[in-house]
């Protein structure tokens, strides 16, 4: 039938050699592998966090120019405020800032005149302030600047409704003598609303780029 095999006799011989030397070849392709996959693993990761850390270089750029950006149009606000108030609304007023202030234009219209001439005296705080407010705004400090922003939009609009007033009562002149006046304060009221059109841009401008930092960050 076959052989007879006695106890312990060896009956298979594996090739123990042929096997390790494989096993040691896929263990070692295997450790390469795996060794290529961590370095791409760490070089995108890499290039991940250099991406980001340009991309928020560049978020913070652009809000620091927002910002400096807003500081200078609250002071070319300011600038177009104070020549408003000095060479258009007070063309029209004897004495603006006295005890009596009279207003140059003859008009039946009471009211209205007695709204210009205390709605003048009433910002001549805010000329003063404003002054010396933006000698000390910085660009530096956000909250402060929009603050600022917002206060000068109070500003300019206290000015703009003078000036609407002004406009009625040359319209009504009874005198005639202020009669060819009526657009140039129509202009400088123009001016006003632009200026506070620019404010509100340079506001959001500023908001936008906070908020594109904060994304980033996050």
């Amino acid at each position: 039938v076959g052989d007879k095999v006695k106890k312990g006799s060896v009956l298979i011989k594996l090739r123990s050699n042929d096997m390790k030397s494989q096993l040691a070849q896929a263990q070692a392709q295997y450790d390469a592998q795996t060794a290529k996959l961590e370095e791409l693993r760490k070089g995108t990761r890499s290039e991940e966090i250099a991406v980001t850390q340009s991309q928020l270089s560049q978020a913070n750029a652009e809000f620091e120019d927002s910002k400096v950006y807003l500081l200078k149009m609250i002071q070319s606000s300011q600038v177009l405020a104070n020549s408003l108030v000095h060479f258009t609304i007070d063309k029209y007023i004897n004495n603006p800032n006295g005890s009596v202030p009279q207003l140059l234009i003859v008009t039946s219209n009471s009211q209205r005149a007695t709204n210009v001439l205390y709605r003048r005296q009433q910002i001549e705080a805010a000329v003063d302030a404003w002054s010396s407010r933006v000698e000390y705004l910085s660009a530096g400090d956000s909250e402060k600047l929009l603050q600022a922003s917002a206060d000068m939009h109070a500003y300019i609009s206290d000015i703009d409704s003078i000036l609407g007033e002004l406009i009625q009562l040359i319209s009504d002149d009874a005198s005639g003598q202020f009669s060819g006046d009526k657009t140039s304060v129509s202009t400088a009221r123009t001016s006003a609303t632009v200026a506070d059109t620019d404010l509100t841009v340079a506001e959001q401008e500023v908001h936008d780029a906070a908020a594109g930092v904060s994304v980033i960050e996050s």
